[in-house]
């Protein structure tokens, strides 16, 4: 009895193994499924306003508008500069901003960030920088 028991379970067990395949002897066929290695994908980030659609949530928005001199006499001193004291990926992302006149998608300037320039010197206009978070 013990040895029907266990010849039944072998069967049982080969049988669920072999479940849903074909074409091996017997009229059954095996289901072969082939693995590829996961493809790597790269983010970027633009730095143009997408003019397609809206901004997107966590999006870092800049924009520049022009202020008057005594606007940026009554501020200190750590939050303004002159252009050239930008570092050159600063110095474009201002510049499109200041062209396109709008909002520009950018990760230069944070918008949390408390040490941050808040007036930028440009031909001989202060500008001030609004930097907003979706």
């Amino acid at each position: 009895m013990r040895a029907r028991t266990g010849l039944l379970t072998v069967f049982l067990v080969v049988n669920i193994a072999l479940a849903g395949c074909t074409n091996l002897p017997g009229g059954t066929t095996a289901e072969t499924t082939t693995t590829e290695p996961p493809t790597k994908t790269i983010t970027t980030t633009k730095t143009t306003p997408d003019t397609t659609g809206e901004p997107q949530k966590g999006d870092n928005l800049l924009s520049v508008s022009a202020v008057d001199n005594d606007t940026v006499e009554a501020v200190n001193a750590s939050a303004k500069a002159n252009f050239s004291e930008l570092n050159e990926t600063q110095q474009e992302v201002f510049l499109e901003a200041h062209e396109c006149d709008c909002n520009v998608n950018q990760d230069v300037f944070r918008f949390n960030d408390k040490d941050r320039f808040e007036y930028v010197r440009y031909e001989g206009q202060w500008y001030f920088l609004r930097v907003s978070i979706v």
